[in-house]
Formats: structure tokens, C-alpha cells, sequence
């Protein structure tokens, strides 16, 4: 498989975003599509360059992390890690499980390469 090179999208140059003083708020979208990005900068803990922007002074933000432990190599040996002998076709049921074998989110399927600590998949994906 060819090495893919990641393009780098503008997402959040046009958001325009209030939030509540109070409450609860949900931020959804497919997997890859910004959502770990855009609490991180929110939140303080990422800085894009973004113009026009208001910190979050004074506020009170919590942030749940979803970083976990991925085994650098390919994607069938991250799902197959510590279960022994796994055949090709339950990693296969696996990744379209959890929703893994989109090629437009990560070419290559089962043999796409992953980064250390999956540094090239998004936070959902990890």
C-alpha cells in the first residue's frame, strides 16, 4: 500500500461557536471529523492559531481523555494484541465492528500501518 499524506483541512477557520453558561454540551460527528480537536483548543490544552477567539477564563471545563495504549505495526496486529491466535476473518469482523475498515479513514485495512502510540488515527479511532 502507498503512504497516504494527510491533508491539512482549515475545519474550525470558519466555526462560530457560543456555548452556555451553564450546562451540558454534547459535540458529535463521524470519527476523524475535528471533535477531539476542537475540545482540546476549548479547552486550553491545543493552540491552532486561531483568530478571533475568547478564552475560557474563569470557567470551570472538564476534559475526559481518550488516549489509550495502541501497539505500533499494522492495524490487524493493534486489534489482535495480547488475544493469542486470531484468524484473519474475526480481525476483519472485528475492524468493521468498530468501525475500522473504511478505507477513506484509514487505507490499507487490515495491514494499515499505525504509528506509535496510533499517532496517525483520531482519538475515536484509537
Amino acid at each position: 500500500a502507498e503512504p497516504v499524506a494527510a491533508k491539512t483541512l482549515p475545519a474550525l477557520e470558519r466555526l462560530h461557536l457560543t456555548l452556555p453558561a451553564k450546562g451540558l454540551v454534547a459535540i458529535v460527528g463521524p470519527s476523524g471529523s475535528g471533535k477531539s480537536t476542537l475540545l482540546r483548543r476549548l479547552a486550553g490544552l491545543e493552540h491552532g492559531g486561531m483568530q478571533g477567539t475568547q478564552p475560557l477564563a474563569g470557567a470551570e471545563i472538564a476534559w475526559v481523555s481518550t488516549d489509550s495504549y495502541v501497539p505500533e505495526g499494522t492495524l490487524g496486529e493493534a486489534i489482535a494484541w495480547n488475544a493469542g491466535a486470531v484468524t484473519r476473518d474475526r480481525l476483519e469482523d472485528a475492524a468493521c465492528v468498530i468501525g475500522l475498515l473504511d478505507d477513506a479513514l484509514l487505507p490499507g485495512g487490515l495491514d494499515a500501518r499505525l504509528d506509535k502510540g496510533g499517532a496517525n488515527l483520531s482519538g475515536g479511532q484509537r
